[in-house]
Formats: structure tokens, C-alpha cells, sequence
């Protein structure tokens, strides 16, 4: 295990749990996507970007632990302003899935956010939004059979 690496990604990701706990409060979440939540989502996608630099890869499970890979995810997730960024995540995430370095969940929430944000059909519906209705729909579906 490396604890220096853990508690920066543990870092990272209790910095933007704050800073959208703060927001909440405050009522300016809910009001775009509000200044301060992006400095904070730019900011952790450059620290977690020199991460993957230095380590050749996705934080591996064995280095990080679980938490780890979680607070790693939690930054790669939020990155949306940095579309490019995510999709490299995502390249080294399923990289890392298929050596069993990391949880295969976080594909599938990083797949549909990118998806979603690039206005496709998502594969596994993780994505929810506000329907015509008002409810919380998953959306468009590439195969809704499978979902």
C-alpha cells in the first residue's frame, strides 16, 4: 500500500464532497453549475491527472485500497469539464478492471456520465435526469432490453 497516494486521493475527493455539501447548503448547486464546484472539479482532475502520470496507470487496488480506486473514480466522475481527461480515465480504468485493479462499477458509472454528457444513449443507465413528467428517468438507452 502507498498511504501518501491514499490520502491524496482521499484528499481530493473529501475536498469536493465539502465544497458540494457547502453549495447544498447554500442553495448555489442547484443554480448551474456553479463556479466554486468547477474550480474544485478542475483543480482534482490536475492533481489526479499527475497521479496517473506518476503511476503509469489507474491507481491500482493493491497501492490504494478500495478507497482509493473509490476517491480516484469520484474525481474522474465530476471531471465534466474536461471531457478529454474523462475519456482517458475511462481507457485506464477499464484497463485496470480487466487486471482486477479496480471496481468494474466504476466503468459503468463513467461510461453513462460520459455518454450522457456527450448527449448518447447510455449502456447501463446510471445517468438519471428529470423527464418530461418531472421524474427521474435514466433517459435515453442504447439497449433498454439489457438495462
Amino acid at each position: 500500500m502507498q498511504p501518501e497516494l491514499i490520502r491524496q486521493l482521499l484528499f481530493l475527493e473529501r475536498r469536493d464532497r465539502e465544497t458540494r455539501a457547502r453549495l447544498v447548503a447554500d442553495g448555489s448547486l442547484f443554480e448551474g453549475y456553479a463556479p466554486a464546484m468547477e474550480r474544485v472539479h478542475l483543480e482534482n482532475a490536475g492533481e489526479l491527472e499527475a497521479v496517473l502520470d506518476a503511476e503509469g496507470g489507474w491507481p491500482k487496488r493493491s497501492k490504494v485500497g478500495l478507497d482509493g480506486c473509490r476517491a480516484a473514480w469520484v474525481v474522474a466522475q465530476h471531471a465534466i469539464s474536461r471531457p478529454a481527461f474523462q475519456r482517458r480515465c475511462l481507457a485506464l480504468l477499464r484497463d485496470a478492471v480487466a487486471r482486477g485493479d479496480a471496481p468494474a462499477v466504476h466503468v459503468a458509472y463513467l461510461e453513462d456520465r460520459i455518454r450522457f454528457n456527450e448527449g448518447r444513449p447510455q449502456i447501463y443507465g446510471t445517468c438519471l435526469d428529470r423527464d418530461e413528467s418531472g421524474r427521474l428517468s435514466p433517459g435515453q438507452l442504447e439497449d433498454q432490453e439489457q438495462v
